[in-house]
């Protein structure tokens, strides 16, 4: 499992271009949520980060909230804000999304 989720963590995040690969990241991201059965926090922000990469912002938002909420119990954690931040920017660009098509 930390091997694909380190896979998918390279093609979504490397500054090279040309190595990443948004339908290969949501693939491989969706495979590792599926071996957690939902109920991994770091896998469901990869699949989040995917969609992303993916300009899928509506499904990187639904994917993010799933992570946060894993996280909901924690009284306070950097991580939890990273996940929090991260649905908020993903909620902003789903919605600039939506503006630009009507």
């Amino acid at each position: 499992l930390h091997d694909l989720q380190d896979y998918v963590w390279i093609m979504v995040n490397t500054p090279f271009a040309d190595l990443r690969d948004a339908g290969a990241a949501v693939r491989f991201a969706q495979q590792a949520v599926q071996a957690t059965d939902g109920n991994d926090a770091e896998s469901l922000d990869l699949l989040a980060r995917a969609y992303a990469l993916n300009g899928d912002y509506k499904q990187a938002a639904a994917a993010g909230r799933r992570a946060a909420a894993l996280l909901a119990g924690v009284a306070s954690s950097p991580r939890k804000t990273e996940l929090e931040r991260n649905v908020a920017a993903f909620e902003m660009q789903a919605l600039r999304q939506t503006a630009s098509k009507h």
